[in-house]
């Protein structure tokens, strides 16, 4: 099975105790769940992500375009976000979870996330979620003039150090491979490299 959001859907129906409580079963509420999950393929993956991906992998491209789409996007969120809690409604759904990573990391992608309150307080209710486990950070970027989190809180609990570049991760003999990239849904589960 590919696709992170084609994923999410069959790990929700095949093994949440309620199914529903991730994505509505009626009309509006799935259709406002589809809707963010569009975004993370989209403009997230357009945006937040591709900013982190040139930063992290030292790509050769000017960054101000996924820049300026990134802030677009932000801003999208902190209007909804001043409206409800959560992206489609009153409690989290899969539109959360596909949308959080590469919100939480667009610090790693050198923009800030300061302007938009309501989306840093979305991204601590997504934390304080039962179950919570955060993707691994990396210094660079904003993060890399950034202090560490303090020693025992969520955002430090899966990983306390990273590696000081791109190049310490480790690396299969045709580039980045699926289990080692820092980026993958493979990675977050790994422990941190030496």
């Amino acid at each position: 099975l590919a696709d992170s959001n084609a994923i999410l859907l069959y790990l929700n129906e095949r093994y949440a105790p309620d199914p529903a409580r991730w994505l509505a079963r009626g009309p509006l509420g799935a259709a406002r769940v589809q809707r963010w999950l569009s975004v993370a393929a989209g403009p997230l993956a357009q945006g937040p992500s591709m900013a982190r991906v040139i930063v992290l992998f030292g790509l050769a491209t000017d960054p101000s375009d996924v820049i300026a789409r990134s802030h677009n996007l932000l801003k999208v969120m902190e209007k909804e976000l001043g409206e409800r809690p959560f992206l489609a409604g009153d409690t989290s759904t899969l539109a959360d979870i596909a949308n959080y990573s590469y919100v939480a990391h667009v610090p790693e992608g050198n923009v800030s996330l300061e302007p938009y309150p309501k989306v840093r307080d979305w991204l601590a209710r997504i934390e304080a979620l039962p179950g919570f486990v955060p993707m691994a950070a990396s210094p660079i970027g904003l993060r890399a003039r950034a202090p560490p989190p303090p020693l025992g809180t969520r955002a430090s609990a899966r990983c306390n150090r990273a590696p000081a570049s791109a190049s310490a991760w480790p690396r299969s003999d045709r580039g980045w491979s699926a289990a080692t990239c820092p980026i993958s849904i493979a990675a977050s589960s790994r422990s941190c490299p030496s």
